[in-house]
């Protein structure tokens, strides 16, 4: 990031006041470079046929009277050797229009010429954030409790028919009484296929031909870690691999937002100071949403409820030889400032679980919100 810290302020819900930004030159267009007679450095951007010349400071204006800097992030420019003269652009017949120098896909140039960030895309980025759980007991007595959430790496790729996911490292660490949920790698991969996966033709009146699409995936973790503190012990579920199938319900055009079903199996170990460690063999089914509102990246939507059915190796009283697992929730997260364009983040969350796998644990719905601020590195702009 360096350089000193530079606060921007991006509104989530209007737009930077355009008017008081002149027009940004075409970075689709050459542009020429000149000099006027006092030193100062112009970019010209000039339309022969149109008879008009959109001219913009080549350096950045500084709060310091009388001092400048260079352009950031600005495009190539020709440099020529002939002076800058608007007059004589007049006398030409060429109108000339104030404008500030272009700024890449997702940043814009104020009219001082300095450039920040206005798009972001949270699904490049790492981040780490904070917030409070109001409630996280099926009994609803705690209250307060802290958390600290992070993701070490998050990226996403693909083309317009393929999108692959991938985490590392992601996690959050609940505070009194100490609670942990860690994943190592997360990978999953959306795919919108070319040709039907069933095509059905009717003969009721005129022959019609009706397509339906199967859009599956893939869905991995390995290494998920839950940890938990229930009466003075902790209690630990190691699910050691995963692998679903996804069946895409729908598809944005370039697979970044989506509804799916995924469902598969899994291999678990569920560790306990009070008990003998058990293993299962765990079937799971989930309904999962993912939505990005915009295209600069601002608002996004996750929803999820998934269940599962852990099968034992071993048939243990308290649980018997299997047990249910079931979690509903929903997260929102909006961009609100930027430092140094690296975005800053709201979270809303609020989810319910109900559980008999460990004995200590109510089997009732526990229902919990959460509210944070995440900080994130990276995070370019999203692709057009």
């Amino acid at each position: 990031m360096g350089g000193a810290i530079c606060l921007v302020i991006v509104a989530a819900t209007s737009p930077v006041r355009a008017q008081e930004i002149p027009i940004a030159l075409d970075r689709s267009k050459p542009v020429v470079c000149r000099t006027d007679s006092e030193g100062n450095r112009w970019r010209l951007q000039c339309d022969d046929v149109a008879k008009v010349c959109y001219v913009a400071p080549d350096q950045e204006k500084s709060v310091i009277a009388g001092n400048s800097f260079e352009l950031e992030r600005a495009s190539y420019c020709f440099r020529d050797s002939e002076r800058h003269d608007a007059d004589k652009l007049r006398a030409e017949g060429y109108r000339v229009v104030p404008a500030v120098a272009s700024a890449p896909h997702g940043w814009m140039r104020d009219e001082m010429g300095r450039v920040f960030q206005v798009a972001f895309d949270l699904r490049k980025r790492l981040y780490v954030g904070g917030g409070i759980v109001p409630s996280d007991e099926p009994n609803g007595k705690s209250f307060g409790r802290g958390y600290v959430d992070f993701g070490l790496f998050i990226f996403e790729t693909g083309t317009k028919r393929t999108r692959h996911r991938l985490k590392l490292v992601e996690g959050q660490v609940k505070l009194a009484p100490f609670a942990a949920d860690l994943v190592l790698l997360h990978y999953d991969m959306s795919h919108k296929h070319r040709r039907p996966f069933l095509r059905v033709t009717s003969f009721f009146g005129t022959a019609r031909r009706h397509d339906l699409r199967l859009n599956m995936g893939l869905w991995l973790q390995a290494g998920h870690l839950e940890i938990r503190r229930t009466n003075g012990s902790d209690e630990a579920l190691w699910r050691v691999a995963t692998l679903h199938g996804t069946v895409d319900l729908w598809q944005s055009k370039d697979l970044y937002s989506y509804v799916r079903l995924r469902g598969g199996l899994g291999l678990e170990s569920l560790n306990s100071e009070l008990r003998e460690d058990r293993g299962a063999l765990t079937p799971a089914a989930a309904l999962e949403a993912d939505f990005t509102f915009d295209q600069k990246g601002f608002h996004n939507l996750a929803a999820r409820a998934v269940f599962e059915i852990p099968q034992y190796f071993d048939n243990d009283p308290p649980v018997g030889s299997s047990a249910h697992r079931a979690r509903v929730g929903i997260d929102y997260e909006v961009i609100i400032l930027a430092f140094n364009d690296q975005p800053l983040t709201i979270r809303l969350g609020i989810d319910a679980e109900r559980r008999n796998d460990i004995p200590s644990i109510p089997d009732k719905w526990a229902l919990r919100a959460m509210a944070g601020l995440r900080f994130s590195l990276w995070a370019p702009a999203r692709a057009r």
